[in-house]
């Protein structure tokens, strides 16, 4: 069959490589004192705190810079703020040091209103004041219906004095900035390649294990135990939730005649509408969400992909069109994708190879909401290479930068991926991120230099291409965890996610880079 060259964005980041600058606190900034009174930050100014942040602490906060410079931020991003409100009791809320109940009762409406908060009150007081500042009525531009935030339009730095002042808010951030960090030339993200295949085993000679009348399965997946494993679990009545951009029409190894009896793959869509449900050709991540599928739940056929939970049900949102999470269609897409899982229950565990450089409040909330409802979700370390000119900005991050958001959170399940090692010592992936926030690992390449291998689906019936990296390892181990719970389905996510822990490579022991390393599937199916 022909070959087919295809280029997927994985899991991207963007940052901005200039001066550093000081920041020091909200009240005293000396950029601000040394910044004209009255005068916008530009752009370059505000990336160049952003950088010299994310250098000095591996993170960027926009709770901890000057008014001045957020409220530039704000009117750069088209004048979008986003709000994240919530019990005036909590003053000022940096919801991590709460406790789980206090966070709900300010990051969940219906939570909020169970606590005996006046959450309407709160919203409606907020924009009653936002419209007084701003002497017009239509200043609000989106809500969330499950979660205590919404998207207004300001033009006036003192609108955002008097919201930071408020107790009941809980975050202020500029809602489309982060397009400016695309845009620069010397903006820079992360990218794998995922070559095209015909369906020829020979393109990466010696690495495919399958026997007569098998599927693809790679050579890491033998060392993991996986095929062992699937004599005793393949995922049968779990539904793994994926959040990317989507899976192709086209490709009808998911369409409910050939995804198999006894299981269901439903497709939804939160990006563009409700029947923005398959992924476009346009897209920047093309190819991405179908590869994850494939990953995750492809059909057991003859020499094609399979899935890890190959008998597991999928619920596929197409959040976004892009792994990199910048703007706020995205994040709001993303965001309503992870509370529609969470409030779906049966729906156990959710993949995510997507996210950004730095926290984004509004998608810190649906993660934290999906974790309150018991779901396991497994997010990207991160994905890098050498730069790619995609024509109106640059691809290229240093893999220095760490794990991501949201895998740098605590309710997620941070992955990475590792290139194959015939000693069985884990070996760093020259492109994926690692960190102390990494839990497992999976081999997607089959020696340095070779980003991907492990065989997925992407728009043509009967034929594969390769995937790899971070993105492709989160897949892997959210069919992972479905075939764990599968095999012990009253055990909650907790006890699901020890027991992966507890047979992962590594363990007892953890690696400040590579966490608990892979994980011996047979062990963690075993009674």
């Amino acid at each position: 069959m022909k070959n087919k060259n295809k280029a997927a964005i994985l899991c991207a980041v963007f940052l901005v490589v200039l001066i550093s600058c000081r920041k020091d606190n909200l009240t005293t900034n000396s950029q601000d004192a040394l910044h004209p009174k009255g005068k916008l930050y530009s752009v370059q100014e505000i990336n160049n705190v952003i950088q010299s942040s994310l250098q000095k602490t591996g993170d960027f906060k926009w709770n901890e810079q000057s008014d001045e410079l957020l409220y530039s931020a704000v009117i750069h991003g088209d004048s979008l703020l986003s709000v994240g409100y919530g019990n005036p009791q909590s003053s000022n809320t940096v919801t991590e040091s709460l406790n789980a109940e206090a966070q709900m009762a300010n990051i969940s409406v219906s939570e909020a209103k169970k606590a005996g908060v006046n959450i309407d009150g709160i919203k409606s007081g907020i924009l009653q004041q936002v419209k007084t500042a701003e002497a017009k009525e239509n200043v609000l531009q989106y809500e969330s219906p499950v979660l205590t935030n919404m998207v207004v339009k300001i033009g006036n730095l003192s609108t955002l004095q008097e919201l930071r002042k408020s107790k009941a808010i809980r975050y202020l951030e500029p809602a489309d900035y982060n397009k400016f960090l695309l845009k620069s030339r010397s903006a820079i993200a992360t990218e794998s390649l995922s070559s095209g295949g015909g369906g020829d085993p020979a393109e990466l000679p010696g690495w495919f294990i399958q026997g007569s009348g098998e599927p693809l399965i790679p050579k890491s997946y033998g060392d993991q135990k996986i095929p062992d494993a699937w004599k005793v679990s393949t995922g049968k009545g779990i539904t793994i939730g994926l959040i990317d951009n989507g899976v192709y029409q086209a490709q009808t190894a998911f369409s409910s005649q050939e995804f198999g009896a006894g299981r269901t793959i439903t497709l939804f869509g939160t990006f563009k509408g409700a029947n923005d449900v398959y992924a476009n050709k346009d897209d920047m991540s093309a190819d991405h969400g179908t590869g994850m599928a494939s990953l995750i739940a492809a059909p057991k056929k003859v020499n094609l992909p399979v899935g890890i939970a190959y008998n597991c049900n999928l619920v596929s949102y197409r959040a976004t069109d892009f792994v990199a999470l910048w703007s706020s269609k995205q994040q709001q897409g993303v965001a309503s994708a992870l509370t529609k899982l969470a409030d779906d229950n049966n729906v156990k565990v959710i993949s995510m190879s997507n996210g950004w450089i730095f926290n984004v409040s509004v998608l810190a909330d649906a993660v934290k909401y999906a974790k309150s409802k018991g779901k396991l979700i497994f997010a990207a370390a991160g994905t890098s290479i050498k730069p790619i000119n995609l024509g109106f900005f640059v691809i290229d991050i240093p893999k220095s930068v760490g794990v991501i958001f949201p895998a740098s959170m605590s309710e997620t399940v941070a992955v990475t991926g590792t290139d194959y090692s015939t000693t069985g010592s884990l070996v760093s992936c020259k492109e994926c991120h690692e960190g102390d926030k990494v839990y497992f690992t999976t081999t997607t390449a089959t020696s340095a230099g070779v980003n991907n291998a492990v065989a997925v689906y992407h728009d043509t019936p009967g034929q594969y291409g390769f995937s790899g990296s971070s993105s492709a390892a989160t897949a892997i181990n959210a069919g992972i965890a479905a075939l764990v719970w599968s095999a012990h389905p009253s055990w909650n996510d907790k006890q699901v996610l020890q027991r992966m822990v507890e047979s992962a490579k590594l363990y007892p022991n953890k690696d400040p880079k590579l966490g608990y390393g892979p994980i011996n599937v047979l062990k963690a199916v075993q009674p």
